[in-house]
């Protein structure tokens, strides 16, 4: 499948919960009425704020007023483009946008303060007030004693303060449900107190904490928690699990979907894709690379009344973008790789972590795609830029106390799809990380090809032409057991014997070899050689599993001029066997073949569809049972 078959879809958008920035205003939320013990909590806590700022703001370093001018009409003009220019030779270059070229000027002198903790515990509280508004945290204050004493403890610890917002704050700047659901992570697991399990905890507190924001209000923090915590430990997770950040977490742990939905993810790709899972590391879509592959390009036909789950029904039935893109973030999220939603104005992509960097996939890039069904809306642009300076923690503080300085001087807050919004300090806090971010990560020149050396290929969609398996002999071996059942291995065919376009060997979770027949490229068959000690008919089974129902497999034994139809079980990711069909063979040496038939137009717009030949197998073995 090209790309361009890959990329075409007009999909309906479907909202989705995903992750808070560094760099994002909270939304407005409609007030309650407060209580006497919420009026009593707004008096203290405005107060709090308002001595804050009176404190802090002859503390805060004062800008030219005339730059200061400069920088915000360029800013607010979106003046972000690189100006073309001419050299002395006539050739056009670009030079630097004028916001860049003013935030030159001005950055340098900031540094000093930008680069000193010494403010960071009245700054961090300060900041925390002003985002989560004296009024927000009286509501919450007002439940109950126990609820007060939550807020009072956070704005009591300056470094858990710090922590919180360095890491993207709490969803929707709700402090206080943030602290609850922490702490009763806490309380549920001794882990979640130390270590990466605290940091996810802690990611699942702020991320979580605006539950109305969820498109599926039923996930429940706390058993979200024990889910990853027993998928870590049962080791179901990418090996880099542990190392995540808490921005990362929050990324892995937000799906809302079901425990029970990431569960058949997992056990699906290990049965029916291992190779997704166990490719090497330059294939950057590993876990989530299935999207290239799996799913017709058509309009979804889910039925509601079926025992089958959306997510199976999507694999099985096919799917435009949006029913692809939300499959792939699940199933990302559910091997704990983190995942960020991204689309177009009508087409719904994702993108996903990967040890080199976030990647995207279905067709959307950073520089076209956005993000607006969260709390706080992001262009694909503005995350780029924080997940990279993220890598280099000494300049992302001084990002976030650009950001706390404009929170002090009580400043809008940047919006993560219009960049050109924001209070000074908040549009330099953007512009000091972009210039950090061009001087640390400066682009990647593509690799100059010699005269005449081709293109390589993309491997990006298949794990397979990056590995091709050695198959052992023991993984060959065929065995007949003493009533005459004869077990062939799926990978002791005779033809092929590497992975090809349609065929490709897997090594498997458990050490073994299973084979896969792709659901795309042309029709290939698979050839096997059995010998037999008489002439007499066979019952054939095969153990398999299938995503998709209505498989089969065309079979011709030997010289046969009509294939026997062989059909496939629909086992739904799991392992079943087909219903055995009767076969003669010959006394000695026979060959079975198996393949498939395709439409004429199955090259051209095969990926488009769904059904009996649009679906893959994957085959563990064949058992020929004497027929006596």
């Amino acid at each position: 499948m090209n790309k361009k078959q890959l990329t075409r879809c007009a999909g309906v958008w479907v909202a989705t919960v995903l992750m808070a920035s560094v760099a994002i205003a909270a939304p407005k939320k409609e007030l309650s009425k407060l209580t006497p013990e919420g009026q009593k909590a707004l008096a203290e806590y405005t107060g709090m704020l308002e001595s804050l700022r009176a404190d802090l703001k002859g503390k805060i370093p004062v800008i030219d007023e005339q730059k200061a001018q400069d920088f915000m009409a360029a800013h607010k003009e979106k003046r972000d483009a690189p100006k073309k220019v001419k050299d002395n030779k006539g050739k056009v270059t670009h030079a630097e946008p004028p916001t860049t070229e003013i935030a030159k000027l001005i950055v340098p002198g900031l540094e000093k303060f930008l680069g000193n903790d010494t403010l960071d515990n009245q700054l961090v509280k300060c900041a925390v007030l002003s985002t989560a508004t004296p009024r927000g945290l009286a509501e919450f204050a007002q439940q109950g004693p126990e609820k007060k004493k939550l807020i009072d403890d956070l704005l009591a610890d300056p470094k858990l303060m710090k922590e919180m917002l360095y890491e993207g704050g709490a969803k929707a700047g709700r402090y206080g449900k943030a602290m609850e659901i922490f702490r009763s992570i806490q309380s549920s697991s001794p882990r979640a107190k130390e270590g990466h399990f605290r940091r996810m905890a802690l990611a699942i507190g702020l991320e979580l904490a605006a539950a109305e924001l969820n498109p599926k209000e039923n996930v429940d923090p706390v058993k979200r928690y024990a889910f990853y915590e027993k998928s870590y430990l049962d080791k179901e997770l990418i090996s880099q699990f542990d190392t995540f950040s808490v921005w990362l977490y929050r990324h892995v742990t937000n799906d809302p979907h079901t425990d029970v939905d990431m569960l058949w993810m997992r056990e699906m790709l290990w049965n029916y894709r291992p190779d997704q899972i166990l490719a090497p590391e330059e294939y950057t879509g590993k876990v989530v690379g299935l999207m290239y592959s799996e799913f017709g390009h058509k309009k979804p036909e889910g039925d509601p009344t079926l025992s089958t789950s959306s997510f199976q029904q999507t694999i099985d039935k096919g799917g435009m973008c949006g029913a692809k893109a939300f499959f792939g973030r699940c199933l990302g999220r559910s091997f704990g790789i983190p995942v960020w939603g991204a689309r177009l104005r009508s087409h719904t992509a994702m993108t996903y972590w990967t040890p080199k960097g976030w990647e995207t996939i279905l067709g959307v890039s950073f520089k076209n795609g956005f993000w607006t069904a969260d709390a706080e809306p992001m262009n694909g642009i503005v995350f780029e830029q924080i997940a990279k300076l993220r890598n280099d923690p000494e300049e992302f503080i001084k990002v976030c106390r650009a950001q706390w300085a404009g929170d002090v001087l009580g400043e809008e807050r940047m919006n993560g799809m219009d960049t050109s919004t924001g209070g000074l300090w908040n549009a330099l806090a953007f512009s000091k990380m972009r210039l950090a971010v061009a001087e640390k990560c400066p682009p990647v020149e593509p690799a100059k090809l010699a005269p005449g050396e081709p293109k390589p290929r993309d491997p990006k969609g298949y794990p397979e032409r990056l590995a091709k398996p050695l198959v052992k002999p023991e993984f060959k071996k065929v065995v007949v057991d003493g009533k005459g059942v004869i077990t062939i291995p799926a990978v002791a065919c005779i033809s092929p014997t590497t992975n090809t376009e349609k065929i490709v060997f897997m090594n498997t979770r458990d050490g073994g070899m299973n084979l896969h027949y792709k659901r795309w490229e042309q029709p290939e068959p698979i050839v096997y050689e059995v010998t037999v000690p008489v002439a007499e008919k066979y019952a054939l089974a095969a153990n398999v599993v299938t995503v998709n129902q209505e498989q089969f497999f065309l079979l011709t034994v030997n010289d046969a001029k009509e294939p026997v139809n062989m059909k496939m079980p629909y086992t739904v990711g799991k392992w079943g066997t087909t219903e055995p069909v009767t076969i003669p063979l010959n006394k000695g040496s026979n060959r079975l073949s198996f393949t498939r038939t395709v439409p004429e137009d199955f090259a051209k717009e095969g990926y488009r569809f769904a059904g009996p030949q649009f679906g893959g197998i994957t085959l563990k073995s064949f058992t020929l049972t004497p027929v006596r």
